[in-house]
């Protein structure tokens, strides 16, 4: 079975209300020290343009992973970011996997252990610092991830019309319930020993599951935002 994930809408346990520390201006601390012709390759305008460009790697394939479409370079170490600071609203708990700013997900150590036992070196990941809003750190440790398998298993000619709207590259779920996700249809050949994925044509939902790796995250009661089975074919 295949199970799909929509990212958190709102600020709570699954979707951290603050921002990076430092980031930013690492960014543009590096762009301002490249050469001229360092610069004319970003084909961008100013740093503030360079950190919209790493936002997107956070959400795009890997270069390496991108056969036939296009991808991009892994995230640099100075791209990463290192530290995030809970800034407004803070939950009493946290899930095992949440949102950051610019859609980054992270997850903790269970289930980053879990991630990587079944898929070993196909996702990045590196450590991230989570602050309270009184400064404290966070009770947990948690890692970013840039999720590094994109498949294109979506199947719209075997879905009902009325369950997605969009066409071509960008496909959305008209609304994230049990009965439309149980309606849109994925080709378990396209998927193969896939555990977590995004599909290059689905913009949402957003990440996808293995039965296995959701049956791990169970097991070991990690929280993580809701998931729902979608159609094998």
């Amino acid at each position: 079975m295949t199970w799909a994930m929509e990212l958190p809408m709102n600020f709570g346990k699954y979707f951290l209300d603050g921002d990076y520390v430092g980031w930013e201006e690492a960014l543009e601390a590096h762009f301002e020290a490249l050469s001229a012709e360092e610069k004319e390759k970003y084909h961008i305008d100013g740093p503030t343009a360079y950190a919209r460009n790493v936002c997107g790697k956070f959400t795009l394939p890997i270069a390496s992973e991108a056969n036939e479409f296009r991808g991009v370079p892994t995230l640099r170490d100075y791209e990463c970011p290192k530290e995030f600071a809970i800034q407004f609203l803070d939950a009493k708990e946290h899930g095992s996997l949440i949102m950051l700013t610019s859609r980054l997900l992270a997850v903790d150590e269970a289930s980053k252990a879990i991630i990587e036992d079944l898929e070993p070196d196909v996702h990045q990941f590196w450590p991230i610092k989570i602050t309270m809003r009184d400064g404290s750190p966070h009770s947990k440790s948690y890692y970013g991830i840039r999720i590094g398998q994109f498949l294109d298993s979506f199947r719209p000619e075997e879905t009902p019309e009325d369950v997605f709207h969009g066409r071509s590259n960008s496909y959305y779920i008209d609304s994230f319930t049990k009965k439309k996700c149980a309606a849109m249809a994925f080709s378990k050949n396209a998927i193969g020993a896939a555990h977590l994925w995004r599909e290059r044509r689905v913009k949402d939902p957003a990440v996808f599951f293995s039965d296995t790796l959701t049956a791990r995250i169970s097991d070991a009661g990690l929280d993580i935002p809701k998931v729902l089975k979608v159609k094998d074919v």
